[in-house]
């Protein structure tokens, strides 16, 4: 019988050579570090500069901020703050009832109507400002789904909208050639609607319903009985369900305990398998840790493009690719009641900076809970969008020149780095104007770009670095969105580019010089 059974296989191996090799092949990553750190970033995130996201949930109630289901919890939290809202008056009079009638934050979820939610012009919005990828969280630390998930009850398919939101949002970008982004947060839900502890005894005597151990599975944490083991095989199953309907081509995850825990390898090396039988180009967003000892926010040193919260605690220089994200409120993640935004040229200025230095920007919008973006917001969008219409060539495929500004990095620092809270830092350019400059670089580096920081108030731009110690030669100079020719004269001081008397925009400059 033995022998007949090895006859066989061979005969099977014979006939269908393809046969063995697609029941016996290995997976091309394994589940560790080792393996998952040989994964290539692709080119295409390597050029696309900017992504845009969004922060929308149960939270985009505009009740308080984007930990409401947090703060919610802690009866301490509105006390002497009105900016916050008022937040447990609030919510007593949305849902016509506190905590300790058993109500809590998953009594918003009706509030949460996205009947105004239109995946096609959310889809047009994302064209108009010329982002290259985008998406939005598919759960925040509240544990709510938005996308129609089969893993587990707490998701818009099933409660709520009763849609699939973010998979709504991914068929109108895949017909507009836009690559997708899926944001998640949801590794740090287990206990974080824990009541503070000088609540406990509150919350247990009047059945706050986060120690419900019926609700369990929407609030994980061992004061209802929840299991962490259980809630990371959850964890697993959620974002492999994701990957699986809708083949994101990047991800990025919030903090946690991903280096302790280990369950996450197995997830990322499942992403990069599925994508290669697909033939499909991913990459991962490693977020930085919040301060530089252990425990790390993220992944390996070694692993993908780094991502900085807001620039928080980034360097001046950085030997591999990253990406900033950002909200485009500059107040709060998601809707909390303001409708306004950050100006499009802020936002721009914020671009060139961090392309010159080899990054970019992720963006994140803040829909209110019908599904429509505050006028604001798609007014920036749409004037970045013009901006990068005729400016884009000096950010969308550009590579970081030899230097990233006129100033030292040891000046940079000291001029833009400010401590914002102990043993933090983030970056600030209110000060800047069209003297300060910045340089990005053609892949081929056939051309170099100039940009301004701004609209220059003199006659001329001096780009210091081309002094008479750099030894590029140039051909011509350029103004992009500008027919008129531009005149310049290279100098001991630098390269004197003289500025035409009507500008193309009224955000910032980019020079192309063309190089011999």
């Amino acid at each position: 019988m033995k022998k007949c059974f090895a006859i066989l296989i061979v005969l099977v191996g014979f006939l269908l050579p393809n046969a063995c090799e697609y029941v016996f092949a290995a997976e091309k990553y394994e589940s560790t570090w080792d393996s998952l750190l040989k994964h290539e970033l692709p080119e295409w995130l390597l050029d696309a500069k900017f992504g845009i996201y969004a922060h929308w949930g149960i939270y985009s109630v505009g009740i308080g901020p984007a930990w409401t289901e947090k703060h919610l919890y802690n009866p301490d939290f509105s006390k002497g703050k009105p900016d916050q809202n008022n937040l447990q008056e609030k919510f007593e009079k949305l849902v016509g009832g506190g905590l300790k009638d058993g109500k809590g934050y998953k009594d918003l979820i009706p509030f949460f109507t996205a009947d105004k939610y239109d995946p096609v012009a959310w889809a047009d919005l994302i064209v108009k400002s010329r982002a290259k990828f985008a998406g939005f969280s598919v759960s925040h630390h509240d544990g709510f789904g938005l996308w129609d998930s089969d893993v587990y009850e707490w998701n818009v398919g099933k409660m709520g909208p009763k849609r699939d939101l973010y998979g709504e949002f991914v068929k109108e970008l895949r017909k507009r050639n836009v690559k997708v982004i899926t944001t998640s947060h949801m590794y740090r839900t287990f206990g974080w609607m824990n009541p503070p502890k000088k609540f406990l005894k509150q919350a247990k005597e009047e059945n706050w319903d986060v120690m419900n151990p019926k609700y369990k599975h929407f609030y994980p944490t061992d004061l209802n009985g929840g299991d962490y083991d259980e809630f990371l095989k959850q964890w697993d199953l959620k974002i492999r369900e994701v990957i699986d309907k809708y083949h994101p081509d990047v991800i990025w995850f919030d903090g946690g305990k991903f280096m302790q825990d280990g369950i996450c390898t197995g997830t990322l090396a499942y992403y990069f398998n599925q994508a290669a039988k697909r033939d499909q180009l991913v990459g991962i967003l490693n977020k930085r840790p919040m301060r530089s000892e252990p425990p790390w926010f993220n992944f390996p040193d070694d692993f993908e493009m780094y991502d900085y919260e807001h620039g928080r605690d980034r360097p001046v220089v950085i030997d591999r690719p990253w990406i900033d994200s950002m909200t485009i409120t500059g107040k709060g993640w998601s809707y909390s009641g303001y409708d306004g935004a950050v100006s499009s040229g802020e936002f721009i200025r914020n671009l060139i900076d961090n392309v010159a230095r080899g990054g970019g920007i992720l963006l994140s919008l803040a829909p209110r809970a019908d599904g429509t973006i505050p006028q604001a917001q798609q007014q920036t969008l749409i004037e970045a969008g013009l901006w990068l219409d005729q400016n884009g060539e000096a950010i969308f495929g550009t590579r970081r020149w030899k230097y990233a500004s006129d100033d030292s990095p040891e000046a940079e620092e000291r001029q833009y780095l400010y401590t914002y809270r102990p043993g933090h830092t983030r970056w600030n350019f209110d000060q800047m104007s069209a003297s300060d400059v910045r340089y990005t670089s053609a892949k081929n580096g056939s051309a170099i770009y100039v940009l301004t920081m701004g609209l220059p108030k003199e006659k001329t731009i001096i780009a210091k670095r081309f002094d008479a110690g750099e030894k590029v030669r140039i051909k011509s100079v350029s103004l992009l969105g500008c027919a008129e020719k531009i005149k310049w004269e290279r100098t001991g001081e630098g390269l004197v580019i003289r500025v035409p008397h009507t500008l193309p925009n009224d955000k910032a400059l980019a020079f192309r010089i063309d190089t011999k």
